[in-house]
């Protein structure tokens, strides 16, 4: 699941990429057209510079700040950045991305955002890290959904995982009070987003506040990792 959430995600920046390269030859023409002096069309081209390329840097942190975690490009494919503490997004978490990313993209040309994002579970970059976001694949989540059988990492009723229901999460010998945020299906996988409400006292654990997505397939195998969901 997470790698197919990669592999959108660079289709995601390639689209924007485009789109303000388009956009740039666009702006070029439109300022330049009615100039036909040499030294016009030069004055044209150094204010293009100067008003353009400062939009470009911007264009990120604005598109996600104002549509709560998404740019053209992730809309189009179906993401959204999302914070891990509380789910949410926004100008806070749009700033500290895009700071991030002068260290992932600008500085590093991307070297320091692909070993981020191998290193991570959730494929965070620096600035995903430094924000304390992740990006997500955009559901509208169901009430409720039948889980499949058999599922034995599952002790809930009637065989169902729902969304608000409060359940023990236990995963590499930690146990945690989560609660259920949503829940959908897309294809033969199965996601539940878990908000968590308690955490482990051992170190290295989820911290109160944190969000993980599990999936499982219709076979009933479940990822990441070994888990337990345990209704309350």
């Amino acid at each position: 699941m997470r790698f197919n959430v990669l592999i959108r995600r660079l289709v995601a920046s390639f689209v924007d990429i485009g789109l303000l390269y388009a956009g740039w030859h666009f702006y070029e023409y439109m300022l330049t057209k009615d100039q036909p002096m040499a030294y016009d069309r030069l004055f044209a081209g150094v204010f293009e510079l100067l008003s353009y390329v400062p939009f470009c840097l911007l264009y990120t942190p604005l598109s996600e700040s104002l549509s709560r975690g998404q740019t053209i490009g992730k809309y189009l494919l179906g993401l959204r950045v999302v914070s891990s503490q509380h789910g949410g997004f926004g100008l806070k978490e749009a700033f500290l991305r895009w700071l991030g990313g002068w260290v992932d993209f600008y500085i590093t040309l991307g070297i320091a955002a692909g070993i981020s994002m191998l290193q991570s579970r959730p494929y965070q970059r620096l600035g995903d890290r430094l924000a304390r976001t992740w990006v997500v694949r955009e559901f509208r989540p169901q009430e409720r959904i039948k889980l499949p059988s058999p599922h034995f990492n599952f002790r809930v009723r009637d065989d169902y995982v729902e969304k608000g229901k409060i359940y023990e999460y236990r995963e590499a010998g930690r146990r945690y009070k989560i609660q259920c945020l949503g829940v959908w299906m897309d294809a033969s996988l199965i996601y539940v987003r878990l908000l968590v409400l308690e955490s482990d006292p051992k170190p290295y654990s989820l911290q109160v506040g944190e969000i993980l997505e599990v999936s499982i397939n219709t076979s009933g195998i479940v990822f990441p990792g070994m888990w337990y969901l345990r209704e309350l």
